[in-house]
């Protein structure tokens, strides 16, 4: 039996916590987080081996780290240790803790925040809803059922991941396409706006001036040399017809 399950119920709860929140600090290395605290002895070393084996398998495919959690009873409030180390992981982790205590008649199953961003919420609920039937089954051991339930969460994890990476590839092309449309369009106004521009300074009147020339005086009188120019009808014109 863990040296944690011949404690008090505080005393227990504070020490799965110390571990826990020490494990914590590392968890962005995944060589040094433990998947597993089988506090409550509850799997059998084959059974630990295999559940290890499909959450580190879960975790290469999908990126997603499953973290299981027992507790020798209700008093080590299986809860707020899962919740302590829910608020523990990394900001961008996605990650799903797996928390069980004898006396429950199923897993408390909480994701962090990432991996709720990462998936539609409808899907994973229905996955951790579907994760749950093992435990409601009166046949099999204890150990069975945690395995059963880890190998429905791995295996729709990594269709989850799946459904995610080729909705990923099949909407970049049509976003790829929006950033080009939008280059166009700018490059378009632009233009627009360059040629509006140049038509409205072709378009301004020019303004025309008298040219500037030099006059002398005449009889005395400023401005009156020069040259001269005389309009009126012929003087010939204004002649009388002879015999008249």
């Amino acid at each position: 039996m863990h040296p944690a399950c011949l404690l008090p119920g505080t005393g227990r709860l504070l020490l799965l916590c110390a571990l826990w929140l020490g494990h914590a600090a590392h968890l962005t290395a995944a060589a040094a987080s433990p998947l597993i605290q089988d506090q409550a002895q509850i799997l059998s070393q084959q059974t630990n081996r295999l559940l290890q084996t499909q959450l580190e398998t879960c975790r290469t495919e999908t990126g997603v780290s499953v973290y299981v959690l027992t507790f020798a009873g209700l008093e080590d409030q299986p809860m707020v240790t899962a919740r302590t180390l829910q608020q523990s992981l990394p900001a961008n982790e996605a990650a799903l803790i797996l928390a069980f205590a004898w006396g429950m008649k199923q897993p408390v199953l909480l994701p962090s925040n990432a991996l709720s961003e990462h998936y539609p919420v409808r899907d994973l609920t229905l996955l951790l809803a579907k994760s749950r039937e093992p435990f409601q089954y009166a046949d099999g051991t204890l150990g069975q059922k945690f395995l059963a339930s880890a190998q429905t969460l791995t295996t729709g994890l990594r269709k989850l991941e799946e459904t995610r990476q080729k909705d990923s590839v099949r909407h970049f092309p049509a976003e790829l396409f929006i950033s080009l449309a939008a280059v166009l369009v700018g490059a378009a106004l632009l233009l627009g706006v360059s040629l509006l521009w140049l038509q409205a300074g072709s378009a301004r009147p020019v303004p025309h001036h008298f040219p500037e020339v030099q006059v002398g005086t005449r009889l005395g009188a400023p401005y009156g040399g020069g040259l001269m120019a005389m309009a009126g009808s012929d003087v010939s014109s204004r002649e009388k017809p002879r015999g008249s």
